[in-house]
């Protein structure tokens, strides 16, 4: 009877246990497709800030290594930086005297995403704030003053001025701004810079080698026959500065009014150039283009057009220094150059992107007024940024009233397949619109600090991006 009951009490335990093991195991099942569920719904969350699933996928296939796991974070959109890593600032009211909070509350994020921004930032630029004091004595003040409109704010910075510098340590570029230098006095124009503008415009015509017809007759051509659309033409430079040296002449002769579609064209056009010229030359296969309006950009005739050139050798030396950092940031870091500088300004709220296409106000521009517009090398995003560089124009012209500007446009190797990733070679289409003002005034907008210190900036990169951005949302 013992001898049961002891075999009883052996075969409930042994339930029992299986009982509580089965309990166990159903918790801790529950427990993991629990946990499952939060990581799909905060990747969800996050992509829901990307421009789609598809464009993560690419990414991780074309980077392979040298994005690390990380390469998500390249799709994701400016708010998602801004709602998550700048959440503790206004958003809609950043200033950019204050650059140095934001970087640091990348690295103090408890969100990977937020400190790995910190990490690219600290490993591309090199950021240094100062203060210089100055003593002013009563009877300068009241000049001091009215310099700064009697701003209270103004007039106690002006003892203890903050200085900021952005140095790139790859691309070798620096920027200084002091926010109260930009409310320094400022000669006073003369005359109308708007109407000073439309004079030179309407007076330039009389003449003019490339309106109508004169252009078949005063510029010379290139060992092929012009190109020629409805709204443009060809014509070779008398002057060359390389082999293949061309310009691509609208037949609109007000440059700073050209409408969309003859932008569209020009850049068009532009394209079969470079195209004319590989077939013929097939070692030519780096593409350039340039386009001064307006004599303060140093342009030697009014009438709009564009200089093309296609070199056999390597780009000319701004975008080798360019490639040159490229180059050495990746052996450093094992990621790419433009998508990091990218993916900074971004996170800090200084870009407008539209079909993979990104408008940038860089944190080292050249001067003020300076817009970087980068797109793939693809036909579709070769029309946005057409129609992306219209678009500022006409709000710099029509809104900011700056009437001269100098653009810069640079290609990927002419035709070559890409195979893999070189950091060395330019995978993107890079351009950049800088405006030149005040061009009815006789000072440069160039000085020496400029020409042989580092760029100085007067103009918060934040108050302008802003505007520009808030223009560029009523084209969509």
């Amino acid at each position: 009877m013992n001898q049961a009951m002891s075999t009883l009490h052996l075969h409930r335990r042994a339930i029992y246990t299986v009982l509580s093991s089965l309990i166990v195991l159903l918790f801790i099942v529950l427990f993991i497709q629990n946990e499952s569920i939060k990581s799909r719904t905060s990747i969800r969350n996050e992509l829901s800030y990307s421009n789609d699933k598809k464009y993560v996928l690419d990414k991780e296939h074309k980077i392979g290594e040298k994005q690390s796991n990380n390469y998500e974070i390249y799709s994701l959109k400016k708010e998602w930086f801004l709602d998550n890593c700048l959440s503790n600032f206004d958003k809609n009211n950043l200033k950019f005297e204050e650059i140095e909070d934001y970087v640091q509350k990348f690295q103090e994020s408890d969100k990977e995403n937020c400190r790995f921004i910190y990490k690219i930032f600290n490993s591309m630029f090199e950021l240094d704030i100062s203060y210089g004091e100055i003593r002013i004595d009563d009877k300068f003040l009241d000049k001091v003053k009215v310099w700064l409109n009697n701003n209270p704010d103004y007039i106690s910075q002006a003892y203890k001025q903050k200085i900021i510098k952005i140095y790139n340590k790859y691309y070798n570029d620096e920027m200084i701004y002091n926010p109260l230098r930009g409310k320094r006095p400022q000669s006073k124009q003369t005359v109308s810079e708007k109407n000073y503008s439309l004079d030179i415009l309407r007076e330039s015509k009389n003449g003019c080698d490339f309106c109508q017809e004169s252009y078949k007759i005063n510029t010379a051509n290139e060992i092929f026959d012009r190109l020629e659309t409805s709204l443009s033409y060809s014509a070779a430079n008398t002057f060359k500065y390389d082999k293949w040296h061309s310009l691509i002449v609208s037949r609109n002769h007000d440059t700073l009014f050209l409408n969309e579609e003859e932008i569209i064209d020009l850049y068009s056009l532009s394209l079969k150039w470079f195209e004319k010229v590989n077939s013929i030359d097939s070692k030519a296969v780096y593409p350039e283009l340039i386009w001064d309006a307006m004599p303060k950009s140093g342009a030697s005739q009014i009438h709009t057009h564009l200089q093309v050139s296609m070199d056999e050798k390597s780009y000319y030396g701004v975008m080798r220094r360019w490639l040159k950092a490229s180059t050495q940031y990746f052996n450093e870091n094992k990621r790419d150059f433009l998508d990091d500088f990218i993916l900074i300004h971004k996170a800090l709220g200084l870009v407008y992107e539209v079909n993979n296409c990104f408008v940038i106000f860089t944190l080292i521009p050249l001067k003020d007024n300076e817009v970087m517009i980068i797109g793939n090398d693809d036909p579709e995003s070769y029309l946005t940024i057409s129609k992306l560089t219209h678009r500022v124009i006409r709000i710099f012209v029509d809104k900011i009233e700056q009437y001269s500007f100098s653009t810069g446009m640079y290609f990927p190797i002419f035709g070559e397949k890409k195979t893999s990733y070189d950091p060395s070679k330019l995978e993107k289409i890079y351009s950049k619109i800088l405006f030149r003002s005040p061009v009815a005034n006789l000072r440069s907008d160039f000085n020496g600090l400029d020409l042989f210190t580092s760029s100085v900036i007067g103009v918060d990169r934040y108050i302008l991006a802003n505007r520009v951005f808030t223009e560029l949302e009523k084209y969509q």
